[in-house]
């Protein structure tokens, strides 16, 4: 059995705090999440084109993508007793239902406007849509060659596949999130029928949960991008060596 990333007794103050700050944020989503569905359920046809739309892409993103993201992060209260294997099988399928969930509820809508003559993209929810289903697609991709990096180590290093992994899939969130505080503040269907505060306070919500979720990503960023600076210095002092032996 691996040992545990995070143990209760020996943790610090800060590794508690983050414990505690990963814990609202796992409440923050589960509250945003069901306002939106409460909101869909009282006010539109669940079945209904943009409505579908709506919570479709809003559970790809926030819930699921959110927490695949927070999976691997080693004070995520969810699964900190949970093996590395176990995490990241987790992190896979999580992202896998997530991005999927996300890019058929952009596509429903862009043929539904396709269909209906209205033009695409005005806005800066779409704007911010489209973006992410740019960048998911690259990190589908990505994601791939970050999986199986050990098998082709000899062609691409598997700190560079999973650095270019990890900054394509948090851009794809956070633009992905970005759209959807959008949908709150700058679209008439999320107005119509709640002119009131809280969809601006679900969309201050929104902005939290792209922070708290992403502090386990930045920080294996940080320590991949040190990883990368090592590697490719390494390759220049190589070079420097060889050129300085042929010159000789």
């Amino acid at each position: 059995m691996e040992k545990n990333e995070v143990n209760s007794k020996n943790a610090s103050i800060w590794d508690k705090c983050e414990i505690f700050i990963n814990t609202a944020n796992h409440c923050l989503i589960a509250i945003t999440t069901f306002y939106l569905v409460w909101y869909c359920l009282q006010n539109y046809e669940m079945t209904g084109t943009l409505t579908q739309h709506a919570w479709v892409t809003a559970i790809g993103y926030q819930v699921l993508m959110a927490e695949g993201i927070m999976t691997i992060y080693k004070a995520n209260s969810l699964t900190f007793l949970s093996s590395k294997r176990e995490k990241n099988h987790l992190h896979w399928i999580l992202q896998v239902i997530g991005g999927t969930m996300a890019l058929y509820g952009c596509i429903i809508e862009i043929i539904d406007k396709e269909r209906a003559g209205r033009r695409h993209f005005r806005s800066l929810h779409a704007i911010y849509g489209l973006v992410s289903m740019i960048f998911l697609c690259i990190s589908i991709v990505s994601g791939l060659t970050a999986l199986f990096s050990f098998e082709a180590r000899r062609y691409l290093k598997p700190v560079i596949s999973k650095f270019s992994h990890n900054i394509l899939s948090l851009a794809a969130f956070v633009t992905g999130m970005v759209s959807l505080i959008y949908a709150w503040v700058d679209i008439r269907w999320a107005s119509r029928y709640d002119p009131g505060n809280l969809r601006y306070m679900s969309a201050w919500a929104l902005g939290f949960i792209i922070f708290f979720s992403s502090i386990g990503a930045l920080k294996s960023l940080l320590h991949q991008s040190i990883g990368v600076v090592k590697l490719l210095s390494c390759k220049s002092d190589k070079e420097e060596s060889v050129n300085d032996s042929e010159k000789q």
